[in-house]
C-alpha cells in the first residue's frame, strides 16, 4: 500500500495531537519545584545555591541542573503563557518521532515508529527531561550522520554549542556524552576506521570542556553522579527503579522486538547500530527513566531491518497490529488521571497554622513550596538525596515513617513536628495518590498514618476530598513520643 505524504502529515498530526493532549491534560507535580525555582532565579538575580524549604535541611547547598527552563517556565506562567511552555514541550516529544514518519519507507516502519510512540507515552508528562530528550535526537542524528553515514557534516562543528546548551538545561546532557563514546569507541574501536579521528577527539573535548560553563561548574557532575548512585532515590522513587519493574504493557513489547532484533540480525546489521541500542537497553533495565532514549534509538536498528520483515507480514496481520496500537493508546487517554492537588482551602488552612513544624506527603511539597513558601516543609519530590545535620536521608526517613509501625513517633519528636498535612486516602484498594507515586523496594506503605494520629488525639483542624491537616493537641510533642 502506498505511503503519500499526505498520509505522513496526517500521523505526524495525530502524535502532535496525542503529546499535546498529554502533556495540557497533566499538570506533573514536579512542575510545582521549577516554578518555584523559576520564581527564585526571578527575584535573586542568581541561580539557587543554598535551600531553606525543609525545616530538616537548613541551608542545603543544591545544584539545580534545570535553572534555565526553570526560568523560562517561571515566565511564562506569570505571563499566562503556559499554554506556550506546553507547545514547546509537545514539540520536544513529537518532532523526533515526526522526522522518522517521513523517513519511513513502508507501513512497516509507520507501525515500528507508532509502536515506540506508544510505549514512549507511559513517560511523557511536562517535565524538563523531554528537552534531553530532543537534544538526544539531535545529538544522535549528528553522530549517526558522522560514523553510520561516514559523511562529515557541518552539523557535527555545533556539537560543542548543543551540550554547551544542554549542560544548562538539563543534567542529561551525560547520556549524550555516554553516546558519543559508544559511537566512537565501536567505529574506531569494533570497525576499525580511521578517518578523521583527531578532528572527532578534539571536538569531543571541546564540547566536554563547555559543559563545566554552567553556574556551578564540575559540582554540575556531582549533583548528576550523586542522583545516580543515591540508595534512597534508586530505592524508592519509581522513575529511577529498574525499568522492568514499571515498563508498560506495549513498552514490555517493543522491548522484546528490539532484543529480538539485535539476537536475529546481529551478523547483518554493522555494530554502529546495535551497539548504542543494547547499552541502552541495559541503561533502561537499571533506571525506567531512560525508556524513552532506549525506545528512540532503537528506531534507526528497526529501520534497517524492516525490509527484511516486510514480505512475512500481510496487510491483514498488520492491520490488526495498528488496531492493537490504537486500542492501547485509547485506553492509556481514558485512564488518563491529573494528578491530584491540595484545594486551596486546605493549603490556607496549612498557612494558618503558627505552631511547631508540618508534615507533609512527598509529592506535594512542591505544591506547598510553590503556594506558601514562608511554611517550611518536612519534604519534597526533589529533596531524593538530601540529607539532615546527622547524615541521615530526608527520604528513607520518610519512607520509614510509612513503613515502620510507630516509627512517626520518634521522627516527629526528633523534628518537633505538631501539625500533619496528608492527601485524604481514595478508594482505590486503600491507596491515596502519593503511595501510587512513591515505588517501595520491595514493600508499600503500610502505615495508616492519618488514622494512627487521630487514634492518637491529633485534632483535625481541616479536612476536605483533597486533604487533611491534623495538629497535636498539647503545647509540644510529648516525652513519651522520643522513647
Amino acid at each position: 500500500m502506498h505511503l503519500s505524504n499526505t498520509v505522513r502529515v496526517g500521523i505526524s498530526i495525530a502524535v502532535g495531537a496525542l503529546f499535546f493532549f498529554i502533556l495540557s491534560a497533566t499538570m506533573d507535580l514536579d512542575n510545582w519545584w521549577y516554578l518555584s525555582g523559576g520564581r527564585l532565579i526571578s527575584e535573586q538575580h542568581d541561580v539557587p545555591r543554598l535551600d531553606n524549604a525543609s525545616f530538616v535541611v537548613q541551608n542545603f547547598p543544591i545544584i539545580d541542573h534545570e535553572w534555565l527552563p526553570n526560568w523560562l517556565l517561571w515566565l511564562a506562567w506569570s505571563n499566562d503563557l503556559w499554554v506556550l511552555a506546553v507547545l514547546v514541550a509537545t514539540a520536544c516529544a513529537s518532532i523526533p518521532f515526526i522526522v522518522w514518519i517521513f523517513r519511513a519507507r513502508s507501513w512497516v516502519d509507520i507501525w515500528i515508529i507508532v509502536c515506540a510512540v506508544a510505549s514512549m507515552i507511559f513517560f511523557v508528562s511536562m517535565r524538563n527531561y523531554l528537552i534531553s530528550f530532543a537534544l538526544f535526537f539531535v545529538v544522535s542524528e549528528i553522530l549517526r550522520m558522522r560514523y553510520e553515514v561516514g559523511a562529515v557534516s557541518k552539523y557535527f562543528l555545533f556539537m560543542p554549542i548543543i551540550f554547551f546548551l544542554w549542560a544548562n538545561t538539563h543534567g542529561g546532557f551525560v547520556i549524550g556524552l555516554v553516546l558519543w563514546v559508544v559511537y566512537v569507541g565501536t567505529y574506531y574501536g569494533l570497525e576499525r576506521q580511521r578517518d578523521y579521528a583527531w578532528q572527532d577527539f578534539l571536538i569531543f573535548f571541546i564540547s566536554v570542556a563547555l559543559t563545566f560553563v554552567n553556574p556551578y561548574g564540575w559540582r554540575l557532575y556531582e549533583e548528576v553522579i550523586g542522583a545516580n548512585v543515591s540508595r534512597a532515590v534508586l530505592g524508592y522513587i519509581k522513575e529511577w527503579r529498574p525499568g522492568f519493574e514499571i515498563v508498560s504493557f506495549f513498552g514490555a513489547f517493543f522491548v522484546g522486538l528490539v532484543m529480538s532484533v539485535c539476537v536475529l540480525w546481529r551478523k547483518r546489521v554493522r555494530p554502529i547500530i546495535i551497539a548504542p541500542v543494547v547499552l541502552f537497553f541495559i541503561f533502561f533495565m537499571k533506571l525506567a527513566r531512560m525508556g524513552p532514549f532506549f525506545y528512540l534509538i532503537s528506531i534507526p536498528l528497526l529501520f534497517s531491518v524492516s525490509e527484511d520483515i516486510r514480505p512475512h507480514i500481510s496487510r491483514k496481520i498488520l492491520s490488526i497490529l495498528f488496531f492493537g496500537v490504537f486500542v492501547y493508546i485509547t485506553f492509556f487517554i481514558v485512564t488518563l488521571e491529573r494528578p491530584p492537588l491540595p484545594s486551596a482551602q486546605a493549603v490556607e488552612s496549612l498557612r494558618n497554622t503558627d505552631r511547631g513544624n508540618t508534615w507533609n506527603d512527598f509529592e506535594w511539597g512542591s505544591v506547598l513550596r510553590f503556594y506558601i513558601p514562608e511554611k517550611k516543609i518536612f519534604i519534597d519530590s526533589r529533596m531524593g538525596r538530601w540529607a539532615d545535620a546527622r547524615g541521615v536521608s530526608v527520604l528513607q526517613t520518610y519512607a520509614d515513617v510509612l513503613t515502620v509501625p510507630q516509627y512517626w513517633k520518634k521522627v516527629f519528636y526528633d523534628y518537633n513536628i505538631d501539625t500533619v498535612f496528608l492527601a485524604r486516602r481514595i478508594d482505590d484498594g486503600g491507596k491515596n495518590f502519593v503511595e501510587r507515586w512513591f515505588a517501595f523496594a520491595e514493600y508499600s506503605p503500610d502505615v495508616d498514618l492519618e488514622r494512627e494520629l487521630i487514634r492518637d488525639d491529633w485534632e483535625v483542624v481541616y479536612q476536605d476530598s483533597t486533604a487533611i491537616v491534623l495538629q497535636y493537641r498539647g503545647k509540644g510533642i510529648c516525652e513519651e513520643y522520643g522513647r
